[in-house]
């Protein structure tokens, strides 16, 4: 996205909008950080539900914050993501 921001860049209104941008940077930093060491700790076979609970999640709070609900090609793709992860738990080898 680095390309195209300079394009598409609107200047923060208030130091506000900074504080919040530099959180968010932060948390989302952080986030990352954990969900890597979460990786080095554990089978990523013990972490893939929670992947599918994150969709959950992003789904009630996507509708409770944004009044927003996926249309019907989201839901088709969450639902294949759901059973491909289902598919690969439960095969054999």
């Amino acid at each position: 996205m680095t390309l195209v921001v300079p394009f598409f860049w609107v200047p923060l209104v208030s130091p506000w909008h900074a504080a919040l941008l530099l959180a968010m940077g932060t948390l989302a930093t952080a986030g990352h950080f954990m969900l890597i060491r979460a990786f080095e700790l554990a089978p990523a076979s013990t972490l893939a539900p929670f992947v599918y609970a994150q969709l959950v999640a992003m789904v009630l709070l996507g509708y409770a914050v944004f009044g927003h609900f996926p249309d019907r090609w989201s839901l088709l793709g969450m639902a294949i993501i759901v059973a491909s992860g289902a598919f690969v738990a439960t095969r054999k080898h």
